[in-house]
């Protein structure tokens, strides 16, 4: 009653509102138009319409068959701006706006696009529901349907960001093999550039990438030049490529060209390495304040107030949104006067601006928060301040630098020989130093090869150094094969990582040369044909020559294999067979493997020789590299035997049987096996009985059968009317569907971008209906098997709906729709084969196979 009254009154003051629930086009341009009225009176704003469309992700809407979208889109002509307008008056009316950008309606930030699609969601979701509107949204629509609303939406606080910064181009330069940044290492990165901190970062980390090998970053050997970051991006800029990687590397970022992810907060990360555990471990972001949070344990009140809470503290949000296509990070960094949230979506600029958290419930009272509903598994990182709540600085005063040079008790060394190194070091800060020292190894690529020497339980007052300097030793690294590489010193405070002591005014990160040489040398190059980059399971072949430089005769084995990044054996590629090397020659050798199997990563690869009865040795390397560096990639991840299933229309159909009333449906060898994969799937349960359904996801984060999966996933369902909130892994209610129909389920990647394996587990129970049902009559296909025309017969007449043809593997098949029943089937452009059909008649489903000669 309560919702009829309202549009009577909003209908008597304003007639072009003409029915209960849709919005006509004209009407959501008035409202669109007494919007910006009511920010800007001296203004007449110029609109015209660039959007009405359901979804821009993987999940058609339904409004009960009706072709009405969920919003409209308007934009501003004569200046900046665009609004977002429900197209039904049972949520808010405004579901977003903009005074900053324009609305082309093309591309799209991926994380829009989902906040859209959850939108897009409720809307549909309350028209299904059929119940009165809250009063506020009654309220909501009578004021922006009067022209003379002065109350309009004003900034509480205003954006915090300057920056506009984007995922490609220059941001990404030095992100491997011209992968695009990421939204999350984009979030990152603006809201350190908000502080301009760290000045420097702390401690160092690398990584395995399936396609791109070892990705190492030195945060505390480096300084972040926070002065040479602009807050927009036109051209090549090194400070911005050096923090955005540095970032990317942090959170171990699954890189690719098309999209890159990394997850958010440590309690939904199935990794350590996620963006609430970098910003405090890797750039000392204050550990007293940083948090991860997760809306699902928040009413919509609490979060907001929560959210609001931290902007109204001058702190930028790290926020992250799942729908159905994945998640996606970005920035909240203020809020207006009606809670629409500000949210930088890290598109270089394009689309920024407010958005309702719950378009159902504006005043937050509960709904879509931690009492279930669509919160699309909202998450933010808050807190994230530099320690003190300041721009620089740690807890402690300390300014450790160098005192003396870096030397070495031999310079370069043999392979295996121990040496040591003598510096001193001074403290310039206030504070007193409590804690360690060590010298650490890294490669001319700059990636962590191994901790030389430990010094632990060190003490240095202010303004003092070590009279005798600090010398660091080891009796021989095998992991320091022959090359060259930088020696750091660092210092760790108390609880604190490792951080780089300043160079002073000396020099830190010295080179150390690793020399090894043997009667027999390389001759050549080691040549690897296809190049250093290797796909797994791919076969390999490398090329060398070999000089024998001694005085005598080789007689032995030449071998040619790969070792992990410890020296360690990881796969030998071949080994020649007893063979002879005269002094003073040499000869050239291929080795080849027919497939690679060592997981991926970065490698050497090494030449051995072994005199009869000897041991095996290096080949020498004084007049070539040995060994060399090369990346074994993963192998393309096939397409799953339920593609191709990536939409609702190609969804892959499952049949289960039943053993007594119970039934089980899994997917076994499912895959997301590209960064874009959505798995749709669907399961026809014949009428007459009730089913109760109950369903999870085994994935890498989490797996109840004790079987290991590679991808994190989301998933969605629908039995026909709209599509449920998005479940990560278990869903806890039972889904109830009456009377039989076809159940759809969609599976994503967690974040965009992941792949891997992943198992849904569908269990069925079921019971005969308690709804009395006509009896379906059987319906007879004839001639079986055809090869033209088929025809249908009913032993009772039958009220025809709808009929559909699939294929075993449950593709729907287009076919020229014709009554079945009078005229027939067209069958002729089908290829031949077994085929399914599922027909629709005011008596219910019948199914059916047919052969195709």
């Amino acid at each position: 009653m309560m919702r009829t009254r309202a549009i009577i009154t909003i209908i008597l003051l304003y007639p072009m509102l003409l029915m209960a629930g849709f919005v006509p086009q004209h009407v959501a341009e008035q409202v669109a138009r007494n919007f910006f009225l009511s920010i800007n009176q001296n203004t007449e704003p110029e609109l015209q319409i660039v959007d009405n469309k359901s979804y821009h992700g993987y999940l058609p809407v339904d409004l009960k068959g009706s072709d009405v979208p969920p919003y409209y889109v308007f934009d501003m002509i004569s200046s900046k701006g665009f609004i977002i307008i429900s197209a039904d008056d049972c949520v808010v009316p405004v579901l977003g706006y903009s005074l900053t950008s324009n609305y082309s309606g093309s591309d799209l930030p991926p994380a829009l696009t989902k906040w859209l699609d959850d939108l897009s969601v409720q809307v549909n979701y309350a028209i299904n529901l059929g119940e009165a509107p809250a009063e506020e949204i009654v309220r909501l629509w009578e004021r922006y349907l009067s022209e003379g609303n002065k109350n309009g939406h004003k900034s509480e606080v205003d954006p915090l960001l300057t920056t506009t910064w984007n995922q490609s181009p220059y941001y990404n330069d030095l992100c491997p093999g011209g992968s695009v940044s990421g939204c999350v290492a984009t979030a990152m990165t603006q809201i350190m550039k908000f502080w301009n901190y760290p000045a420097q970062g702390s401690g160092f980390h690398s990584y395995n990438h399936d396609n791109y090998g070892t990705l190492s970053a030195n945060f505390g050997a480096t300084e972040y030049n926070w002065s040479q970051m602009p807050n927009n991006v036109t051209g090549p800029n090194n400070a911005v490529a050096t923090l955005t990687y540095h970032v990317g590397v942090s959170v171990e970022m699954n890189y690719s060209p098309q999209s890159s992810g990394a997850y958010v907060i440590s309690t939904h990360s199935p990794v350590e390495h996620c963006a609430e555990y970098a910003l405090e471990n890797y750039f000392n972001y204050d550990e007293s304040t940083l948090q991860g949070v997760a809306r699902e344990n928040y009413t919509t009140d609490q979060w907001l107030t929560m959210i609001k809470g931290e902007l109204n503290a001058g702190r930028p949000v790290l926020y992250a949104g799942f729908g159905s296509g994945g998640g996606h990070a970005f920035v909240c960094d203020g809020y207006d006067n009606f809670n629409y949230l500000h949210m930088n979506w890290g598109w270089g600029g394009y689309y920024d601006g407010y958005f309702p958290v719950d378009a159902l419930d504006p005043s937050g009272t509960g709904t879509g928060g931690g009492n279930g509903g669509y919160n699309s598994g909202h998450q933010a990182v808050i807190g994230i301040q530099p320690p003190g709540g300041g721009g620089g600085g740690g807890t402690a005063n300390l300014d450790m630098r160098l005192y003396d040079y870096v030397t070495f008790s031999s310079n370069p060394i043999s392979y295996g020989e121990g040496f040591s190194i003598h510096t001193d070091i001074a403290n310039y800060g206030q504070d007193e130093f409590f804690g360690d020292y060590c010298v650490a190894a890294f490669d001319e690529d700059g990636i962590f090869v191994e901790i030389v020497d430990i010094k632990e339980g060190w003490n240095l007052a202010g303004g003092n150094h070590y009279t005798n300097g600090i010398t660091f030793s080891t009796d021989g690294l095998l992991s320091l094969l022959p090359g060259n590489y930088y020696m750091g010193i660092f210092y760790k405070h108390e609880n604190d990582n490792w951080v780089l002591v300043n160079d002073g005014n000396y020099t830190n990160l010295v080179t150390l040369s690793v020399q090894y040489s043997n009667d027999i040398e390389l001759y050549s190059d080691i040549s690897v044909d296809g190049g250093t980059t290797i796909t797994q399971y791919d076969g390999v072949s490398a090329t060398v020559s070999l000089g024998n430089y001694g005085s005598w005769d080789f007689y032995g084995v030449f071998d040619i294999s790969l070792y992990n990044m410890d020296g360690t054996l990881a796969e030998t590629i071949a080994t020649t067979e007893s063979l002879s090397l005269s002094a003073g020659y040499f000869n050239t050798y291929t080795f080849s493997l027919p497939s690679v199997t060592s997981t991926p990563g970065t490698y050497l690869m090494a030449v051995l020789l072994q005199e009869s009865g000897g041991s095996w040795e290096l080949a020498g390397s004084t007049y070539y590299t040995n060994p060399i560096k090369v990346v074994i990639k993963e192998a393309e991840i096939p397409g799953d035997t339920y593609e191709d299933n990536d939409t609702q229309e190609n969804a892959y159909l499952f049949s289960p049987s039943f053993s007594g009333n119970n039934a089980q449906v899994t997917t076994p060898g499912a895959t997301s096996h590209n960064g874009s994969d959505a798995d749709f799937y669907k399961i026809y349960l014949a009428p007459g009985y009730d089913y109760t359904i109950t369903c999870r996801a085994h994935d890498s984060y989490n797996s109840g059968n004790g079987q290991q999966y590679s991808n994190d996933v989301l998933w969605t369902y629908t039995t026909g009317d709209e599509w449920s909130e998005v479940f990560d892994d278990i869903c806890s209610e039972q889904i109830i569907l009456q009377n039989g129909g076809t159940f759809y389920f969609l599976v994503a990647p967690y974040f965009e971008g992941e792949t891997g394996t992943y198992l849904m587990d569908i269990q069925i129970t079921r019971e005969v209906t308690g709804i009395t049902e006509a009896v379906i009559p059987e319906v007879i296909v004839h001639p079986n098997p055809a090869s033209s025309i088929i025809y249908l017969s009913a032993e009772n007449a039958v009220q025809y709906s709808k009929f559909e043809i699939m294929d075993l593997t449950g593709k729907t098949i287009p076919v020229l729709q014709t009554n079945p029943f009078e005229t027939g089937i067209d069958i002729n452009k089908l290829s031949p084969g077994m085929y399914i059909l599922k027909i629709e008649t005011d008596k219910g489903f019948f199914t059916t196979k047919f052969l195709k000669q």
